[in-house]
């Protein structure tokens, strides 16, 4: 089987997408227009714990290292 990459631009899309293909890697945008991207990664981590999550953003704003870890984030 070969790869491939979807885009969604929100939350909601976001979910629909992982719970169709159950993704082995997500990059995830900690600023969505409708969920804060750490919580779709803690919600969606939950559901799939063998997906593995890359955040990304200009900015955390107050994101520890320790934070980042326990929401198994990259």
């Amino acid at each position: 089987r070969g790869l491939s990459v979807e885009v969604v631009h929100d939350g909601a899309a976001a979910r629909a997408l992982a719970a169709r293909v159950r993704p082995a890697v997500a990059l995830v945008d900690c600023h969505l227009p409708d969920v804060h991207g750490l919580h779709l990664i803690r919600e969606l981590g939950l559901q799939w714990p063998e997906t593995t999550f890359l955040a990304i953003s200009g900015e955390l704003g107050g994101v520890t290292e320790e934070m980042a870890r326990a929401l198994r984030i990259h």
